[in-house]
């Protein structure tokens, strides 16, 4: 589903007007002035420092944290999940959700009107959902994208938005002006979200913390510091003196005149029952955040979506896929091989019997076996690995605590290769 929802009532998708659609623009890049941002999971109990105050209350969330809004007062917030799901902390109030209904895309982040009486949330395929008094001026739903968009910021009158893509991309709707992007740059990690100042310009922020400010100033950051979780979004104070970025774990971080309010908590994902093959693999093949760039993976999961082996004869796993699209939920990943044709792996392997699965990137960035990304993966699904499973790449870094029963193996550092037990259904 793609464009405006008022009070749960759909309304159709992109802006009929030419004039008002949304512009890539990969240029005019002003100088990088942003660090890695200060990151503690919930900031419970000891204190940070005068950037980020202490936690007030936290909330269990059903998907992880992707966003993050501010009142108009700066006396609240909203934070959005990705199933859609609203937290309102503070003077925010509720106006609707797109948690609970059907979505083409994972929601990737949150803006509000400037009157604090609506919102806007932008899924990864570009499309926007509108509540309260916000409005509908077009989105990149249904569009072609070279990299999914990650955030939403609003123009001071709310009468136009920014959309900003992992790569650095902007698109402009209504009357948001371009004012520069990190699209066609070289980035050390993606770009997570964008956050507009009052007085003019917007800073993008990315998974490590990196701040790219463009016409807005700089407040600081923790850069150097080692991330608990990635930085997922970003959002200013009504002044323009601060500003919040919130973590994928909830944990909310809080620079310059910005204070903290209370957060919402994501410990991980729960194993769901397990359903189809067929249903799993239907589910990879919609999801634009899910890339299937390795050789014959398309077919194999079109295979699969059809209830027929894949490329190498084999059924592929339900549970394998499951793995894949709790990841596709939360990140964008690129899948480079599950069956290849029964060929290009060593013998025996695990991929020939439909129960393997290798990344080859995480949000943008280049998996290597125990890189950054790699250890993210291997953290949000060990726990739900059925025992006698494996990881490939020990011997690329240092492999993270493992629940009994799941080993790991060497493989080459340009993936990670993540396997169940042979014919596990």
């Amino acid at each position: 589903m793609h464009g405006n929802i008022r009070r749960f009532r759909p309304v159709a998708g992109r802006d009929a007007n030419p004039a008002r659609r949304g512009r890539r623009w990969l240029r005019s890049i002003p100088s990088w002035s942003g660090a890695a941002v200060a990151l503690a999971a919930t900031l419970v109990g000891s204190p940070l420092g005068t950037e980020v105050a202490h936690a007030a209350s936290t909330y269990p969330s059903n998907a992880p944290v992707v966003g993050i809004a501010a009142t108009p007062d700066g006396k609240g917030y909203w934070e959005v999940a990705s199933d859609g799901g609203i937290f309102a902390f503070g003077d925010a109030g509720f106006y609707g959700s797109m948690g609970g209904r059907p979505l083409n895309a994972p929601v990737v982040g949150i803006a509000a009107t400037p009157d604090g009486k609506g919102y806007w949330e932008v899924a990864s395929d570009g499309g926007i959902f509108a509540f309260g008094d916000a409005g509908f001026y077009g989105s990149m739903g249904g569009r072609p994208l070279n990299a999914p968009v990650v955030g939403i910021a609003a123009t001071p009158d709310g009468k136009g938005y920014w959309e900003v893509a992992s790569d650095g991309g902007i698109f402009a709707y209504g009357d948001a002006p371009f004012d520069g992007s990190m699209g066609g740059k070289a980035l050390n990690a993606p770009v997570t979200g964008i956050a507009a100042h009052h007085g003019g310009g917007y800073w993008e922020t990315a998974s490590d913390g990196g701040i790219f400010s463009f016409g807005a100033p700089f407040d600081g950051s923790m850069g150097g510091k080692a991330l608990n979780a990635p930085v997922v979004g970003i959002a200013a104070t009504p002044d323009g003196g601060g500003y919040w970025e919130t973590a994928y774990d909830g944990g909310i971080f809080a620079f310059g005149d910005a204070a903290y309010y209370g957060s919402a908590h994501y410990a991980g994902p729960v194993k769901p029952p397990l359903g189809s093959a067929a249903s799993y693999a239907s589910q990879i093949l919609a999801n634009p955040s899910i890339v299937k760039s390795g050789r014959l993976v398309q077919t194999d999961l079109q295979d699969a979506a059809a209830g027929q082996a894949g490329s190498s004869g084999a059924l592929l796993s339900a549970t394998l896929l499951s793995l894949i699209t709790e990841l596709g939920q939360h990140h964008t990943v690129t899948l480079t091989a599950l069956e290849s044709g029964g060929t290009g792996h060593t013998a025996g392997s695990l991929h020939y019997s439909g129960d393997a699965v290798d990344i080859g990137a995480l949000d943008g960035v280049t998996v290597t076996g125990r890189n950054a990304p790699s250890i993210t993966i291997i953290k949000e699904l060990d726990a739900l690995l059925p025992p006698g499973s494996a990881f490939g790449q020990s011997e690329c870094g240092t492999t993270p605590p493992l629940p009994e029963g799941i080993s790991t193996f060497q493989d080459t550092c340009n993936h990670l290769h993540i396997q169940v037990p042979r014919n596990t259904p």
